[in-house]
């Protein structure tokens, strides 16, 4: 190994070790994207977890607040979030 490769393997890793990553809650990533059903279209404005969790097979259920297009009454959903495979 030349004196060079060695001093790029060294800078290299410096580099991995202050790297990090951005963590996002499931709350997060659901407020501000845009709901649509039969009833109402909107844009999410609140999330959090369903507090009497309903059953779906591989994903948890969240509890939306939806701020309608046309309208003035925010309206709440219950939507499911796939978790694992």
């Amino acid at each position: 190994m030349s004196v060079l490769s060695a001093i790029i393997a060294v800078s290299t890793k410096r580099k991995a070790d202050k790297m990090s990553a951005n963590v996002y809650s499931i709350e997060s990533l659901l407020v501000g994207q845009e709901y649509f059903s039969r009833s109402i279209r909107g844009k999410i404005v609140r999330a959090e977890k369903h507090p009497h969790a309903v059953w779906y097979e591989n994903c948890d259920s969240y509890l939306v607040e939806i701020r309608p297009e046309i309208g003035y009454k925010n309206a709440y959903r219950t939507i499911a979030v796939k978790t694992s495979d």
